[in-house]
């Protein structure tokens, strides 16, 4: 017959079958994380926020309806009375699995931390045990697949891109046109008393992922209905004057739901990607040539028939081939000669204008003795005159 301790360290349904109490297993701190870890899993959790950190937590009254309810299961405390509910509860507030908190703010749901080994329905339990990690080393591990595959959004395949722009647009214009129907709905039972809100929670930070779609929506009574009714009769009456001036106006908002159509048109056919090509990208991506084509060229021009003589019996040009010091000699000599040739056509060139010119200033020297020699002509003239 198994000890009472060995049979305490052993599984709860292997340890009730060997007739360990309930006291006995709440002395084995193993066994203690053994229900924990199954209430983890089955206790509705709540999120708050305690000294600046998201904790979950649950009431005292959740533990005794999951210990107290239902068919017996694996790491399940043996509980049969309340009694036994309230024991297993201290048994973790002892081994510090879990700590008492109290209500700091409830409308935002910060938790204060309070220094009590009490247990019962009412009590605010927060969890310190966090339970397995294999599933939180899963999410890790898919976090960093999701950012990795993220940063390498620019080499994605097409129909991915595509795919992922169309998620994300869908989902954007989902927001956009839940926000604008959550407010115009506000401010409509506004005007007339009321305070109407689609999703209250989603914008509040101190909240998780599954408390800010909780609840659905609220309506109530404005508080502050008798202090305020002046304001929302006067956005009652804006409210009616906008909405006759829209009515007054449908041609301009034919045209505006038009472009908008057209803009989402656009939109979703991806047009408005950054990554697509351009025309002028696209023309030179093709006006550039592969290394296989300019050998191909290389060799049909190699091939072709020369023009005759000594030219038909020289090697083929093969510009992989290595160069000679003769050839490199050669080319140099080439050089030297097409510059020279360069700088005798420019001296040509120079000593043309300098010789054009200096005719030009002959020319204007002849001009000018030509006319002195008039001049002198015409004073004789009039000598011979005065002497008559």
């Amino acid at each position: 017959m198994a000890s009472p301790a060995a049979a305490a360290e052993a599984s709860p349904a292997a340890a009730k079958a060997s007739g360990a109490s309930l006291d006995q297993m709440l002395q084995d701190e193993q066994q203690v994380k053994r229900f924990a870890s199954y209430l983890h899993a089955n206790i509705p959790l709540r999120e708050a926020v305690q000294m600046d950190k998201r904790v979950n937590y649950f009431r005292g009254k959740k533990l005794i309806e999951v210990l107290c309810a239902g068919k017996p299961a694996k790491n399940k405390p043996p509980c049969e009375t309340e009694e036994d509910a309230i024991k297993v509860g201290l048994a973790l507030l002892r081994m510090g699995l879990i700590h008492a908190s109290e209500v700091a703010d409830k409308k935002r749901r910060i938790l204060r931390p309070i220094r009590t080994n009490e247990f019962g329905p009412d009590s605010y339990l927060t969890w310190i045990y966090q339970g397995s990690n294999t599933m939180r080393n899963m999410l890790l591990v898919l976090l960093i697949v999701v950012v990795t595959a993220m940063c390498l959004f620019p080499v994605w395949p097409q129909f991915a891109k595509v795919g992922i722009w169309y998620v994300a647009v869908t989902i954007l214009l989902f927001l956009f046109v839940l926000f604008t129907v959550r407010l115009l709905l506000y401010i409509v039972f506004w005007t007339i008393g009321f305070e109407f809100w689609i999703l209250p929670n989603f914008f509040d930070d101190d909240l998780g992922v599954a408390d800010s779609f909780r609840p659905v929506y609220s309506f109530q009574t404005a508080d502050d209905l008798m202090q305020s009714y002046y304001f929302r009769i006067s956005g009652a009456f804006v409210l009616i004057a906008f909405a006759a001036w829209c009515w007054q106006q449908p041609t301009e908002f034919d045209e505006l739901y038009a472009q908008q159509m057209e803009f989402l048109a656009e939109l979703y056919d991806g047009k408005l990607l950054g990554d697509k090509p351009s025309e002028i990208e696209q023309a030179l991506k093709n006006s550039v040539f592969k290394v296989e084509e300019l050998e191909k060229l290389i060799a049909e021009d190699n091939a072709s028939p020369g023009d005759g003589g000594d030219d038909d019996d020289e090697p083929a040009f093969d510009p992989s081939a290595p160069r000679s010091a003769d050839d490199e000699v050669e080319d140099v000599d080439e050089d030297d000669e097409a510059l020279e040739a360069i700088i005798e056509a420019d001296e040509a060139e120079a000593a043309a204008k300098a010789a054009a010119a200096a005719a030009a200033d002959n020319d204007g020297e002849d001009d000018e003795d030509d006319n002195d020699g008039n001049d002198d002509d015409d004073d004789d003239d009039d000598d011979e005159d005065l002497d008559i």
